[in-house]
């Protein structure tokens, strides 16, 4: 493309020489020759010039993205083929939406601008730095996923890019906006876009900063593994063995218990099994709905004429699924105290069709209960569906929380959101709060409520709550 817009230039300056030298030189002769000669080459370099420059714009148009002008997808497409073994890393910012949302769409717009200068700052030589989304960049460069177990770009390492990458805020009308970035690396030339975007969903999925793909076949043992869960979530569906633990929720003003979580458990022949070991055989065998289901009536027991605040959650499956929104509504309207009823919802940006759940959730909201967006701040947990659906709190995530008396982007970040909550009259209460320095640090920056390890573990009992 460089080679391209040089020798346009080039010829620009060619022609105008050319014009000018062909007046000087026929200078001595009639006005009508010099004239029909100068037209002649005029109109011979117009011939010249107008494809290379109609090219130049048309190469602009398929290769380059406008916004940072970059190279985009397709100019990635082409240039993957040209290095005998290819990586790709694509560069994801998590909560672009709610950049756009909070900020305005020219503040992601911007981030990205910066993101690209900054990477361009950063990476070797070898490397190439593309647009290829609204929302995404990628790094194509020779294969270096292997150095003393470490993934590099030449001797850049990833942790280090990725450092430098979040290290310092960004900057849009004087506001600074901490910026988290998750990375999905592939190498080899077969599907390496593909195999890219697998490893970022994954890494999105696991809440980690970066993943390689590894291109393994169904693992025997983990099928046979996910056989034997099937059959004990079965058996426990029709044996009664779905039994919530409630996980205490403190006012941070008075260091009371205000509010409980239910929190699914399987009980096994002789232990508790927690929910990360079966809830995804669960939904991939269309048994998640029971689990609900028993959640929503035990959990509903247990608090009935306690009058004490509880949270249940919902899942994506739950809300897309009409049967378990009307099996919910009618629950909380037998419940004698529906106003004491949270319902936390998440991957609200999986649903595809919003309004089709909205109108359930105005009914739960008009009938007195409450709606909490849980794991905000993760996997782009909007601002605009804790306004749509009128939240009342929304769950700081405990990727934003287990370390946040010492990483200062996450205490921006939770400062961010806590500022425009409180502007809504929406509570917030961080998850994941295992220290007491933890506990001081979202305090002191306005946290409403704190869950986790020092506020209290999950049990079986329900305690008194001081309200």
């Amino acid at each position: 493309m460089k080679d391209l817009i040089l020798y346009s230039k080039h010829m620009v300056l060619l022609g105008v020489f050319v014009y000018l030298s062909t007046l000087l030189f026929f200078g001595t002769m009639h006005y009508a020759t010099v004239e029909i000669i100068s037209n002649y080459v005029f109109f011979l370099l117009i011939g010249i010039l107008l494809p290379v420059i109609y090219l130049h714009s048309l190469w602009q148009l398929i290769f380059v993205h406008p916004s940072t002008k970059l190279p985009n997808r397709t100019k990635l497409i082409l240039d993957e083929q040209k290095l005998p073994n290819p990586m790709l890393i694509v560069i994801n910012i998590n909560c672009f939406r709610g950049i756009n949302e909070f900020f305005g769409d020219n503040a992601g717009t911007s981030i990205l601008c910066q993101l690209a200068s900054r990477c361009s700052k950063i990476l070797p030589k070898s490397a190439t730095l593309y647009h290829i989304s609204d929302t995404e960049l990628a790094v194509l460069a020779p294969s270096t996923l292997s150095h003393r177990g470490y993934v590099c770009i030449e001797d850049l390492y990833l942790e280090d890019f990725i450092k430098e990458i979040e290290e310092a805020p960004y900057l849009f009308q004087d506001e600074k906006i901490p910026l988290i970035v998750t990375l999905g690396v592939a190498s080899k030339r077969n599907k390496l876009i593909e195999r890219a975007y697998k490893a970022l969903e994954k890494g999105l999925e696991e809440q980690k900063s970066y993943v390689v793909f590894k291109d393994t076949s169904i693992n025997n043992n983990a099928f046979k593994s996910s056989i034997q869960w099937m059959k004990k979530v079965k058996h426990a569906i029709e044996n009664n063995q779905i039994a919530p633990v409630f996980q205490p929720i403190i006012n941070n003003q008075t260091e009371q218990t205000e509010m409980y979580e239910c929190l699914v458990r399987l009980e096994g022949d002789k232990e508790e099994l927690p929910p990360e070991i079966f809830l995804k055989t669960a939904k991939k065998s269309r048994l998640y709905s029971n689990i609900t289901k028993a959640m929503i009536e035990k959990s509903f027991k247990a608090f009935k004429n306690t009058n004490i605040d509880f949270s249940i959650n919902l899942s994506t499956e739950d809300l897309l699924d009409a049967d378990m929104r009307k099996f919910i509504l009618t629950n909380l309207r037998q419940f004698s105290s529906p106003q004491c009823v949270t319902f936390e919802i998440s991957e609200l940006e999986s649903l595809k069709n919003f309004s089709t759940i909205k109108f359930d959730f105005d009914i739960i909201k008009k009938l007195g209960a409450h709606i909490a967006i849980d794991n905000f701040g993760t996997n782009c947990s909007n601002i605009s569906s804790a306004l749509e659906l009128s939240a009342d709190y929304i769950k700081i995530d405990r990727s934003l929380i287990e370390d946040i008396d010492s990483n200062q982007k996450h205490q921006l970040f939770v400062q961010t959101i806590v500022e425009f909550a409180h502007k809504m009259d929406i509570k917030i209460i961080a998850k994941f709060v295992h220290s007491e320095t933890i506990f001081h640090k979202v305090k002191e920056l306005g946290v409403d409520y704190s869950q986790g390890g020092h506020c209290g573990c999950p049990k079986k009992e329900i305690e008194a709550v001081s309200k």
